[in-house]
Parts: C-alpha cells; structure tokens; sequence
C-alpha cells in the first residue's frame, strides 16, 4: 500500500472542475477557479505534544537545536518528520518546553511554570494536515477569492537537487525509509560512534546542498500585499462526536494562490469520479455510508442546505438503497473515512492538470 505523505490535504472530483471552452481537444485544460458543488475529500489536523525538537527543521531547513531555540515562538511554522513519516510536514507551534536543567523545565512565554520531569526540549505541534491524520469525505459547497493574502512557501527537502547525496548515505549506510534523511536504522546503529558519523555526515550534505526548489502549500496563508490572492474552497461534513452529537463541521482550503495564475497548490490532487464512487461503495460496505439524522433533534434544520441536496432524486444515485424521505431528516454521506477506504484512496495516482 502506498503511505500517505500528509502533504495533500483535498482531493478534488475531475467530473466536478470546469474545462476551459475554448480548449475543447484538450480534456486536462481546468478553470479552476469555476468548480460545481459536490463531493470531494479531505485531511484533518493533529495535534501532537511533547516532540523532540531534533525532529523539526526551520523553513530554512536549518536543524533545530538548544543552541537556537530561543529564535522560536509560539505560533511559527516549522518542519517536522516524526519517527514513522517518510516526509517533512509544516506545523504551527502551540508550545514550547524549553530544558533548563536536568530535572526542571519552564514553559516559554508563559509564566515560569516549572514541571518537575526528565525530558528533553519539546514542542507541542499542531498539523493541519499530516500523515497520520484523519480522512473526511466532504461536500464542497463554494468558493472565495481572498485578497491580501500569500500561501506559504518553503524549500523541498526532498527535491532532485540532493537525491544523489541522499541516495549515497541511504546506500552506504543503509537507511530504514527512502525519503528520511535524518533517520537512522537502528538494527545497523549499534554503534554510537559510527551512529555519530552519520548524522555528521547527513548534517555537511544537508548545508552544502539544501534544494532551491519551493513548495508553494496551501496549509497556511499569511498576510501580504494588494497584489496577491488567494482562492479558496468551503466544505461541510456531518460530525459525530463522543457524546453521540450531531453537528455540521466546516473548514476553508487554499486551493491555488494568486489567481490569474490558473494552477493548484501543491496541496491539491486530482481524481477520477469512478474513484470517488468506489470510497463511497467501500464505506456502504463497511457501515460507513448513508447517514440519517433527525434535524430537530439535533438542532440542523437550517443547515442541510450545506450539504448534497436532500431530495430522492440525488439520493438514488448514490451506492445506497433509500427506502423512505422525511423532509424532517437530513440525508448525508459525508463524515469519516473508514481504513479499507483510506488505503484505497492512499493508492490512487494523482491525475495530472494542466
């Protein structure tokens, strides 16, 4: 199965983007700033506490160490590859525990809240969109263009520029994951110093051949100058939480940043409708699919306008035998994926757009 990079964090339906008119011989030519409403898919955050900051890199890709630790704050965007991650992922830090001796910490820009532990300088981190995070299909209901506003950008670690370097250490040295410069197997690691040469090793390829190549991520947007825009897609999913209450859940996603510029963010991928059918089919399978809620019980009345339209029509076509409509229910295929849907979704190749 193909893993998850956490780096994609919509998938959008091809049947649901808008080709150009005037480009008719070429089926991948997108406006992408038209798309219809419908179902599409996408990741959700994680928060995760107590990381080792040896993990984490700048968006310099400098290492973060005790030495420079004190040039972070709360609410920066750092790098981070957790142990099981083949990739660096963004993150916002939520907080910071910086060491001060062996057993006392204090928390930064907090008051000096001392914790009596034995731990190493940590970061609370939160990722809007990870390899471990959850999968939600969604119902796209709406786009804005946002102006004013810039998406991030940082350097690919992982670009062409330093394979070569990185392929030699992963050979010589025989790293566990393809695409973890920083990660070392420990069944050939016994030895500390040979262990220690490594990483010096991996940290002088690292200064010497940092990529040129950006990113451009649609994870976060910042303020900037008149001349810069964002557009940007609404979704609504059904939420259960649990206490066994319904709500409708929403979130904003960058989907391309200035505009006229007529392409997606990296962030973005792009599936076959057939495939979107197929999730939908494997979630029916799996106890997953049609859910039908009383709207007065849980206060949604106003609110199914949000979601696929709630008549039979729409309904019967959908992988989902309906044998009754109640204009006091909503009707809704929206909400989590469940793990046979994920793996078949994880090991879908993107389709290439122009």
């Amino acid at each position: 199965m193909n893993t998850y990079d956490g780096l994609t964090n919509i998938w959008l339906n091809l049947k649901d983007l808008s080709k150009f008119p005037y480009n008719p011989d070429d089926c991948m030519a997108i406006d992408h700033l038209k798309c219809k409403k419908g179902y599409c898919l996408i990741s959700r955050s994680v928060t995760y506490k107590n990381i080792n900051i040896n993990t984490c890199l700048s968006l310099d890709l400098d290492k973060i160490t005790s030495n420079n630790l004190h040039l972070f704050k709360n609410g920066d965007i750092i790098l981070c590859k957790m142990p099981s991650w083949n990739n660096y992922v963004p993150g916002k830090i939520i907080k910071i525990c910086k060491k001060i001796k062996d057993d006392e910490f204090v928390l930064c820009e907090r008051t000096r809240n001392i914790m009596l532990e034995t731990i190493d300088n940590i970061f609370d981190i939160c990722f809007p969109s990870c390899p471990d995070s959850d999968i939600c299909l969604v119902w796209h209901n709406g786009n804005e263009i946002i102006h004013n506003k810039t998406v991030l950008t940082y350097k690919n670690l992982l670009s062409s520029e330093n394979n070569c370097e990185t392929n030699f250490i992963k050979k010589k040295y025989k790293l566990k994951k393809p695409n973890a410069p920083f990660f070392v197997n420990e069944v050939d690691s016994d030895d500390e110093i040979i262990e220690d040469i490594l990483h010096n090793v991996i940290d002088k390829i690292i200064k010497k051949y940092k990529p040129t190549s950006i990113i451009h991520s649609g994870l976060f947007d910042k303020k900037d100058t008149y001349k810069n825009e964002i557009l940007r897609y609404k979704v609504y999913w059904l939420k259960i939480n649990q206490n066994n209450n319904c709500l409708i859940s929403s979130k904003p996603f960058n989907i391309s940043h200035n505009t006229t510029s007529g392409k997606f963010l990296s962030n973005v991928s792009i599936i076959n409708s057939s495939q979107i059918n197929e999730i939908m089919k494997i979630q029916v399978t799996n106890g997953c699919g049609l859910k039908i809620i009383n709207k007065r019980l849980y206060k949604l009345i106003n609110k199914s306008r949000l979601l696929e339209p709630q008549n039979v029509k729409f309904l019967k076509k959908l992988p989902q035998q309906l044998y009754f409509f109640n204009k006091d229910f909503l009707y809704t295929y929206t909400g989590y994926l469940c793990n046979a849907a994920k793996r078949y979704l994880f090991n879908i190749n993107k389709i290439d757009i122009k």
